[in-house]
C-alpha cells in the first residue's frame, strides 16, 4: 500500500484521522455516485456509523442500496457487517462474527456502485500504545515520547499517514518529501532499519502481527530537522468459510502470484502446489492454511497467509 506525505504549516493530530481516498464506480448513463465519509474505522463491535450516498450531488435514501459486499480482494465477507437503511442515510455496524481487518465495502444501487474503506482494528489507542511498549520493551512514556509532537524547522512540518490496519505479509510503502542534502533515517518499532542520503522511499513487509510504529527522521549537518511517525495494526487475513461433506474431495486454492506454497491441515503438512485436494473422513471443524512466498511479480504482498475455516458435515 503506497502512502504519500506532505509538508504544511498546520499541525495534524492522530494517526487515524486521515485515511485512504475513496474509489468510485458509476452506472452507465448516470452521473457520479459518491459516498460520505470516505472511510470508516470501528474500534469495537458496538460502534455504529452512518454513511450517505449522493448521485449528482443529491442525497439518496438509505433504501436505495439494493445489495452490498465486504471484500478482501474478490473474497466476500458480508457476514461481518450489518447494513441497514436509516432516516439520515445508511447505518453500518460490525456483526458478532466480524474480525480485525481492512476491507472494501461496495454498495450497489440502481444508479451504480460506490465503495468505502472499512477498518476494524477493534482496539483503542491506549491499548495499542501499551502493546507497542511491551513489544519494544520500553515504558509507555517512552513510546509516547517517540510518537510525540512532530518536530519542525521554522514553519515547515512533515506528516505521515498509515491506514489503521495492514495484513501480515503486506508491503507498507511510504514516500516522504525529503531533500537531497538531508540524511533520512527510518525506524520500525524503535529499531533503525534504513539510513541514507535521499532515502525518502521506504518499503517494509509486515512480518509479525501486532502494533507497528514507523518513524521517520531528517537530519541536516547532524542536526535533527523534522520527524514524523505512523501507527498501524498488523493482523492475519480473515479465514475463508468452507463446507464439505465427509469423505468427499475438498478443493482449496492458494493466492496467485507466488512461486512457493506450503499447505497445512490442522498444523500438519499437506502439500506444496498452488491448489490442494484433501479428503476429510470425520465430521467436525478444521483449519487449512497456506503460506505463499517468493512473489513472481511486484504486488502488495511480500508473502501471504491464507486460511480456510472448514466445516465437515455428515454424508446423510
Amino acid at each position: 500500500m503506497l502512502l504519500t506525505t506532505n509538508r504544511c504549516g498546520v499541525r495534524l493530530w492522530g494517526v487515524l484521522c486521515v485515511l485512504l481516498a475513496l474509489s468510485f464506480w458509476a452506472g452507465a448513463g448516470h452521473g457520479a455516485l459518491t459516498v460520505e465519509p470516505s472511510a470508516l474505522v470501528f474500534q469495537n463491535r458496538e460502534q455504529a456509523e452512518t454513511v450517505r450516498l449522493f448521485a449528482d450531488g443529491q442525497p439518496l435514501p438509505g433504501g436505495a442500496v439494493t445489495s452490498w459486499r465486504l471484500l478482501v480482494d474478490e473474497r466476500n465477507y458480508s457476514h461481518m457487517l450489518r447494513v441497514s437503511p436509516a432516516d439520515d442515510g445508511i447505518r453500518i455496524t460490525p456483526s458478532d462474527t466480524a474480525e480485525i481487518g481492512s476491507y472494501l465495502l461496495v454498495l450497489r444501487t440502481a444508479r451504480g456502485e460506490a465503495a468505502i474503506r472499512v477498518y476494524t482494528p477493534f482496539t483503542d489507542y491506549q491499548s495499542s500504545i501499551e502493546a507497542l511498549a511491551q513489544r519494544m520493551d520500553v515504558s509507555i512514556e517512552e513510546v509516547r515520547r517517540q510518537m510525540g509532537l512532530t518536530r519542525r524547522l521554522g514553519r515547515e512540518q512533515i506528516t505521515m499517514t498509515l491506514s489503521p490496519v495492514h495484513y501480515l505479509g503486506q508491503h507498507i510503502k511510504i514516500v516522504m518529501p525529503g531533500t537531497d542534502d538531508r540524511v533520512s533515517v527510518w525506524e520500525v518499532n524503535g529499531e533503525e532499519v534504513l539510513r541514507g542520503v535521499d532515502a525518502h522511499r521506504f518499503s517494509h513487509v509486515a512480518e509479525t502481527t501486532g502494533p507497528l510504529l514507523v518513524a521517520y527522521h531528517e537530519y541536516e549537518d547532524g542536526t535533527l530537522i523534522a520527524s514524523a511517525n505512523g501507527l498501524t495494526e498488523v493482523v492475519i487475513e480473515p479465514a475463508i468459510p468452507h463446507t464439505v461433506t465427509a469423505g468427499a474431495h475438498a478443493h482449496f486454492e492458494a493466492p496467485p502470484g507466488f512461486a512457493t506454497y506450503r499447505w497445512k491441515v490442522d498444523g500438519e503438512a499437506a502439500g506444496s502446489g498452488a491448489t490442494l485436494r484433501h479428503i476429510f473422513d470425520t465430521p467436525g471443524r478444521y483449519m487449512v492454511k497456506v503460506i505463499a512466498t517468493d512473489p513472481t511479480d511486484p504486488g502488495p504482498y511480500g508473502f501471504r497467509e491464507t486460511r480456510y475455516e472448514v466445516t465437515v458435515t455428515t454424508s446423510d
